[in-house]
């Protein structure tokens, strides 16, 4: 009875050991919500797809990527949204809830992050996103963000009847904002180094017979740092209806920034405010002013530049910018009118005034002549290097030659003979036969017989080839060289090695 019941518990065990296997089912919501993949209990449990039609199916199956293929699809006429028209939802489920998800909806945006869906509702299904990125289409340009990364959890409905969507409001860190020509982009790395975090919404509407998507800003909201000390505000440019952006420190030192150059600056020793004219207006402490271009100073750095940038890796990054600088620190003038404060007045040019421009002018100037004249002398001296090496390759061409004719029926005998870095002594002797063909060679024990040929094409050598030898390595060259009033020759071998020897006394 013991051994009986040990057994049985022992099978208990091993079956509560074994996991609850999940096996791939469909589950069908309504009419227009359907799910593919693991089930659990009647529920989704597993890894999976979630396909949310607009027109209603009765026999679910294959054929709902359709829409993403066939470029010819009309949502407007269509009647099977198995052919076409759904958003796919993949993941890893459980019940309601939708992990590491991507998110493909059938107007090409896409989203990829934790979500939660509602289906209790007949005429639509909700939507929860949490903590996730929106993608936005290459081709899509009616969006100033460059992608939307969702902050705090934002909520979609989407009518089955219509297809029609709305979201809840969306505070998102976007990934860069597209400025317009003056501005540029305003990039992620600023709106997150500033933490601001805008208030957006996404609606869906149909345009020529596609699903598009649209951005609502509030152009009214002021979107404030955390620390409520820089905000940014969208408003619209009502000369050509593009979008314009304010950025702006509270109280100090920058009351605002827009895409049309405004601002003003706030400096221990003055102010400095531009308009949308361009046109630029110091103030100093001492009762200077300038009006005119200016340039700002990269914060420790001596360059220049027209505006300031809203990338915080830049040398002029608006945040650099403070009280404690001063302005001769940071901003200087550039084209315009100082006035000083009795009166007197200067014209700065190019950042100069023009006593200080007409001085550097005079400095290049003398600059460029020396530069010149430096040119100038050695140009004169690589001529006159060039003449004398000519000159002196005419001089040994004219005295290998003059050697040439007086050394057939000669024997020159020499005492040392230098191979690479050594040097033998010996007797060593190159005899010239009065036939003006053959050459006898004697160096080291060996005897060659050489065949003269031709001069060489700067006429200072002796080409000569190895009697009997007619192959490339059968050439040797010939140096006459003429050192302290005696004859000195040079014999190249073109073997393997080119072997080199340098006869002299």
């Amino acid at each position: 009875m013991e051994k009986e019941r040990f057994v049985f518990l022992a099978m208990l065990l091993m079956w509560l050991a074994i996991p609850l296997s999940t096996e791939a089912k469909k589950v069908k919501y309504n009419a227009h919500l359907y799910y593919e993949g693991e089930v659990s209990k009647g529920k989704p449990n597993g890894e999976g797809t979630l396909y949310c039609t607009l027109e209603k199916v009765d026999n679910f199956g294959s054929g709902f990527m359709k829409f993403i293929t066939d470029k010819n699809y009309n949502p407007l006429t269509a009647k099977k949204a198995k052919d076409g028209v759904c958003d796919v939802i993949t993941g890893t489920f459980s019940g309601n809830r939708v992990t590491d998800a991507t998110v493909t909806f059938n107007s090409g945006w896409g989203y990829e992050g934790d979500l939660i869906f509602d289906a209790s509702n007949e005429k639509a299904v909700s939507l929860s996103f949490i903590e996730g990125t929106f993608s936005i289409p290459a081709n899509y340009s009616n969006s100033i963000f460059n992608e939307i990364m969702v902050v705090d959890t934002c909520y979609m409905v989407r009518r089955y009847e219509d297809f029609f969507m709305k979201t809840s409001a969306i505070k998102a860190h976007p990934g860069g904002i597209k400025g317009g020509q003056k501005l540029g982009e305003i990039p992620a790395s600023f709106l997150r180094d500033q933490d601001l975090i805008p208030n957006i919404e996404l609606v869906q509407s149909i345009e020529n017979g596609k699903e598009q998507w649209r951005i609502n800003y509030y152009r009214a909201d002021v979107y404030s740092s955390a620390d409520k000390k820089c905000v940014l505000k969208f408003t619209d440019n009502t000369s050509n209806g593009s979008l314009q952006f304010i950025y702006a420190l509270k109280n100090e030192p920058i009351t605002f920034y827009d895409t049309k150059g405004m601002y003003i600056f706030h400096f221990n020793d003055g102010n400095v405010a531009r308009d949308s004219s361009f046109q630029c207006m110091i103030s100093y402490k001492n009762g200077n002013t300038f009006k005119g271009k200016t340039r700002f100073r990269g914060v420790g750095y001596s360059d220049l530049s027209a505006t300031v940038s809203l990338d915080p890796h830049s040398k002029f990054y608006i945040g650099k910018y403070n009280m404690q600088n001063s302005i001769e620190n940071c901003v200087v003038p550039y084209e315009g009118i100082l006035t000083y404060a009795d009166g007197r007045c200067v014209r700065y040019v190019e950042g100069m005034t023009e006593e200080e421009l007409k001085a550097k002018k005079l400095r290049d100037a003398k600059i460029e002549a020396e530069r010149r004249a430096q040119e100038k002398k050695a140009e004169v001296e690589r001529r006159a290097q060039q003449i004398a090496s000519q000159k002196k390759e005419a001089e040994a061409r004219k005295a290998a030659q003059a050697f040439m004719k007086s050394a057939w029926g000669k024997t020159f005998r020499f005492k040392k003979c230098k191979m690479m870095n050594d040097v033998d002594r010996g007797e060593y002797s190159v005899q010239f036969l009065g036939n003006r063909q053959d050459i006898y060679v004697r160096i080291n024990g060996r005897f060659e017989w050489l065949k003269f040929s031709n001069y060489s094409d700067d006429g200072k050598e002796l080409v000569c080839r190895l009697w009997g030898n007619h192959s490339l390595t059968g050439t040797v060259y010939i140096t006459p060289i003429k050192h302290e009033g005696k004859w000195r020759l040079r014999l190249l071998y073109i073997d393997l090695m080119n072997t080199t020897y340098y006869l002299f006394n």
